[in-house]
């Protein structure tokens, strides 16, 4: 069975059984790259939701060879759980509430667009940055969050719609 086949034949056994996953589902970068394809089919597991923030925010400086974009992709869709295109449905989260320490990891995720932006290619660096501005969308931030967010407002239109 050739590779895609094989992807979309459990993509739709996780579909139809949409299990709720192990904490350990994603513990490394080859883990997220073995399990990326299916990831939305997964019930939200707030473990590996985590999991998923800390492996961007640990790989982001790595000199080895890894995709951020793919991978804030996949934290995207799946707390998003974007199942449609409608414009409603991908801007009104689930009520998931985050822990503090993720809520602040995902800050970081966004400040890591703008303090450590050498990292991504410039090509994909506005797509990156919008992703992780959305992930932020609704989400409580601290005031030392929000400090840096008005003393940074210039640098991008983005920056003022977490305000």
């Amino acid at each position: 069975m050739n590779k895609n086949r094989s992807i979309e034949l459990r993509r739709a056994i996780l579909e139809i059984e949409n299990p709720f996953p192990k904490d350990d589902l994603i513990i490394t970068y080859k883990d997220f790259l073995e399990s990326r394809d299916y990831l939305c089919n997964y019930k939200f597991n707030s473990n590996v939701f985590d999991r998923l923030v800390n492996l961007a925010l640990e790989n982001w400086t790595t000199k080895h060879r890894i995709n951020r974009l793919s991978l804030l992709q996949k934290i995207k869709q799946y707390f998003c759980l974007n199942k449609s295109n409608e414009y409603y449905n991908q801007i009104i989260k689930p009520s998931i509430p985050l822990k503090i320490k993720v809520r602040k990891n995902l800050f970081k995720l966004f400040w890591k667009t703008f303090e450590e932006s050498k990292f991504i290619p410039n090509r994909q660096l506005n797509n990156v940055r919008k992703i992780c501005n959305y992930l932020l969308i609704n989400l409580e931030l601290t005031s030392e969050e929000e400090e840096w967010l008005s003393c940074n407002i210039s640098k991008s239109e983005l920056i003022l719609n977490d305000f």
